[in-house]
């Protein structure tokens, strides 16, 4: 869980990350981020997206910002930044 205020109303909002497995047998998993506002201290879905296999790193200047190994066969680390536009989180929004 990470606690950050995306909106800049001073109330720390939570974005989570979970990981869920396919149920048809094998290794197959995929990441799933889930933002959350905080509105009078209840906790309320915002919006989500499946970041790859990339990992929450940091919140900065209204970027959600991820890195991580997209490709398990590969060492290469790789970061995207995403922005909330309109409850949908935008790749490399400019």
């Amino acid at each position: 869980m990470h606690y950050l205020d995306f909106n800049n109303d001073g109330l720390e909002d939570v974005l989570v990350e979970f990981s869920a497995r396919n149920s048809e047998g094998g290794t197959f998993y995929f990441l799933v981020a889930v933002l959350f506002e905080n509105i009078e201290k209840k906790y309320i879905y915002k919006a989500h997206f499946q970041p790859e296999n990339l990992l929450f790193e940091e919140f900065s200047q209204a970027f959600f910002i991820f890195s991580g190994t997209a490709n398990r066969f590969s060492e290469e680390i790789t970061t995207k930044k995403y922005k909330l536009v309109n409850n949908t989180f935008i790749e490399n929004y400019q």
